[in-house]
């Protein structure tokens, strides 16, 4: 254990010991792991100062690629701040550099004989040419790069505040059209943003015929676009739509590999850490997810996958876009994986501000099994690959940018610092509604910890709860008679640096708050309570903030309470902005009837209001054979719509009926409103026919594969009778077999089970059109010789909770992403499935 958290558990545990004024420090390194950094830090640096075009500091792409490349310029901005900072140049290099870059990328339009680099709406061109700034047409004004450039923009801007480099920083910044790059839905409602923008008959390859915005769009963890989100919902000028960002969180499909759950989409680790490389996300929640949690789990899937999948040591993990020997996109689970056993340095070197200690073991090994091959003139090259043992000898922008930033991250925080300083960081925390965690409990143990906690009066321990009220674990607590009292030391944090610097939010189970303070400044302050809302089996306190902490640090939070239940926890304490005062009103038009499918019942219902502004997340139904209160049998959970309006859904009711049905909206922070006056229906009276495929029952012409080197028949087999078989030689990487679905009975279930025996990986996808279909998600099957159920979840599928009726198809992609393979597999049974 850390000795400075060490401390603070025996300190806490001693009576009479005074607390230090200070928060517990985040990370602290040996003398030794701090030399190495250094060494390694520097050698980047040159890498970022060197391989530059003199004529404009235009970067190139990398060691044997010349073009320049607009996102390693961004890099290279906020690399000169931590050259500066370390005296590796002076402050005068370092602005005469920044300067010389600005000028060139800012379309001075009092001056029409200025030179400068190609774009549009304020964004540029993927490459450009590195002397002149014109555009090379390989793809588009990317919105990818671009944003790369303009966060370095940003963290110069700030380091040069004041000046005329500052000024013009802010200049480029404010003239990026982010609203430009809105895809508008059918309806016309603003939609996710575009990857880019192009004219026609100009870029080569597929986007020679467009002529605008690329026809797909941004969602989950795609690429950059965090980064690009913030970017454009931060901006005082061009600010994207409050629907568009909405719309991106409701992206976000969450998946777990080997229990650490993440986000899909972006499977690469360079979508989180590049963000993440500019941006201190550590603390900062929205409605869906805690973003540093998100990033540690996704590196921790990551090194499971490398030891499960791979037979890697630990110490080797690290799946991103990164040149291997025939390979550049690599990514693990959760979501799509591509995988040749190549890892890439930028990944495990900049898993240094979530997961210290694996990422310096990582380092350590690499250097000590791959040697100088590995280790040069600009440190780590791009990749490893322990399978072919084939080291990369390039240095990439891209790659040494992101690892610089993020080695000073962990141990200054400057880049994080700059950043945050800034406007646009200040609008994007609080127009996408952010908390400020105290302590979520979820943070695995190799992520440095929100807070340390230690118990007067009784024990604790944080633990999986099926009930917890945030995330999957929570804090249980159990008295040793009298009242109990929880201290937490937090971590060094900005907690007050936000808007949401008003409220402390906690919720208690099983318990009865007495009081809660609050330390910083070397005191503890006793917290004035607020009104609480009921939470769905929690109860939510509130507790007001005092003014003075907006010019202190919080480095501590003591909560005082009795104990009443032996399910007794406390879970998910946060700053807030506001406090919410009412719950979602109760729902007065729930109709129902008999559905067209067996079993099936017909809902519909309108949205109720939420007056707090929150937003509904999901419903409660009750369904019970009498009418009186409290006599419910089965409750039932139903996701939101994405939509506003009338909800209108399907459920499935075993037995004849009739039946009582009643709801109850829940808000996205647990408030769960009043149930409604239950109403009577009967249920179809046909049977439940939940199959999707049997051979027996089903044709074999009603299965689809996408490729003429894929065979579908029907074996026998001893255990299961006749069977579909897949024989499979891939012809690329997406290669897939499909099978019709009813839409009805997508609406009325939850998951699809495929029964399947052989030795396979594969990846579920629905499917509405070519234009509407969403991943679901990654199921494995150990062996040949036995039969393993795969549960595939449609509400993966998160952009078309609403639109479940319109579901036609289900995809199975066998070995998704890997363009080279064969194989074979049986299917029993398809079948639909609560």
């Amino acid at each position: 254990m850390d000795k400075a958290i060490l401390g603070i558990l025996l300190c806490a545990l001693v009576s009479g010991c005074s607390a230090p004024e200070k928060c517990i420090p985040l990370y602290t390194p040996t003398a030794e792991e701090d030399k190495a950094l250094d060494d390694l830090e520097h050698r980047a640096f040159n890498y970022m100062w060197n391989e530059v075009y003199p004529e404009t500091g235009i970067a190139y792409d990398h060691t044997q690629n010349r073009m320049g490349k607009v996102a390693a310029t961004g890099f290279e901005l906020a690399a000169i701040t931590i050259g500066v900072k370390r005296g590796w140049i002076t402050y005068e290099q370092g602005y005469d550099r920044t300067w010389k870059i600005l000028n060139v990328f800012y379309d001075d339009p009092n001056d029409p004989n200025d030179p400068y680099v190609d774009g549009h709406f304020g964004l540029y061109w993927h490459f450009v040419n590195g002397r002149t700034g014109r555009l090379e047409p390989i793809d588009c004004v990317a919105i990818c790069d671009s944003a790369d450039f303009i966060g370095g923009v940003i963290v110069a801007g700030e380091f040069f505040k004041g000046t005329p480099a500052g000024e013009l920083a802010k200049k480029i910044y404010d003239n990026v059209e982010w609203d430009k790059f809105v895809a508008y839905n059918k309806d016309g409602t603003p939609g996710l943003l575009s990857f880019g923008w192009v004219p026609p008959h100009v870029s080569k390859g597929d986007y020679y015929e467009i002529d605008g915005l690329l026809p797909f769009n941004m969602s989950g963890f795609a690429d950059n676009s965090l980064l690009i989100y913030a970017l454009a919902l931060g901006s005082d000028t061009h600010r994207i739509p409050q629907q568009t960002w909405e719309a991106y969180v409701d992206s976000y499909t969450l998946d777990d590999y080997e229990g650490y759950e993440a986000v899909m989409t972006g499977g690469a680790l360079f979508s989180r850490q590049v963000p993440h490389s500019f941006i201190r996300f550590s603390r900062k929640r929205d409605r869906k997810i805690d973003y540093f949690l998100e990033i540690v789990n996704k590196i921790l899937a990551d090194r499971a996958f490398n030891v499960k999948v791979n037979g890697y040591p630990p110490e080797l993990w690290g799946l991103t876009d990164c040149f291997g020997k025939n390979s550049y996109g690599h990514s693990a689970p959760p979501g799509p994986v591509q995988n040749d056993g190549t890892v890439g340095s930028t990944a495990f070197v900049g898993g240094l501000p979530f997961v210290p200690e694996v990422s310096f073991a990582s380092m350590k090994y690499v250097r000590e099994k791959f040697g100088d091959r590995a280790y040069g003139k600009y440190g780590f090259t791009s990749s490893v690959n322990l399978k072919n043992n084939y080291v990369s000898p390039l240095y990439v922008g891209i790659e040494v940018g992101p690892m610089i930033m993020l080695i000073e991250n962990y141990r200054t925080g400057l880049v994080w610092d700059l950043f945050s300083g800034s406007d646009v960081m200040k609008n994007f925390v609080r127009r996408a509604r952010m908390s400020g965690v105290v302590d979520d409990f979820e943070l695995p143990p190799e992520a440095p910890p929100y807070a340390v906690w230690s118990i007067t009066g009784g024990t604790g321990t944080v633990g999986w709860d099926n009930n917890a009220q945030s995330g999957h674990k929570c804090f249980k607590i159990t008295s040793d008679g009298g009242p109990v009292t929880l201290n937490g030391k937090l971590t060094e944090n900005d907690l007050t640096n936000f808007y949401y610097d008003k409220y402390v939010s906690l919720w208690t189970r099983g318990m009865k708050v007495l009081d809660c303070s609050i330390s910083y400044n070397g005191r503890k302050r006793p917290l004035e309570r607020l009104a609480g809302l009921d939470g769905f089996g929690w109860e939510h306190n509130y507790f007001a903030l005092p003014d003075d902490i907006r010019s202190a640090k919080a480095c501590g939070i003591s909560v005082k309470c009795e104990i009443a239940d032996k399910d007794a926890a406390i879970d998910n304490i946060s700053f807030e902005a506001e406090t919410d005062r009412h719950p979602p009103e109760g729902i007065t038009d729930l109709r129902a009837s008999t559905g067209n499918i067996g079993g099936g019942v017909d809902l519909a219902w309108g949205v109720p209001a939420d007056k707090d502004g929150d937003g509904i997340s999901r419903y409660i139904l009750t369904i019970s054979d009498k009418q009186a209160a409290g006599n419910a049998k089965v409750k039932v959970i139903l996701p939101v719509s994405q939509y506003p309006g009338e909800e209108k859904r399907t459920i499935l009711v075993e037995g004849a009926g009739p039946v009582y049905i009643s709801i109850a909206a829940i808000d996205a922070y647990g408030h769960i409103g009043p149930f409604s006056r239950p109403v009577r229906t009967a249920p179809n009276p046909a049977a439940i026919d939940r199959t999707v495929f049997k051979c027996e029952e089903k044709p074999l012409s009603s299965v689809e594969p996408s490729s003429s080197k894929y065979a579908v028949s029907t074996v026998r087999d001893n255990e299961r009778g006749e069977c579909l078989r897949v024989d499979y030689v891939k012809a690329g990487a997406w290669d897939h077999i499909t099978f019709p679905l009813d839409p009805a009975m997508v609406a009325a279930h939850r998951y699809i089970i495929v029964t399947v025996k052989g030795k396979v990986d594969i990846l579920g996808k629905l499917w509405c059109s070519d234009d509407f279909q969403f991943d679901m998600e990654r199921k494995g099957s150990p062996g040949d010789e036995e039969w393993t159920i795969m549960k595939f979840d449609t509400y993966k599928a998160s952009q078309i909770i609403t639109g479940r009726d319109e579901v036609r198809k289900l995809i199975l992609f066998p070995e998704p992403g890997k363009p080279e393979g064969k194989g074979m597999f049986l299917i029993d049974r398809i079948e639909y499935s609560n």
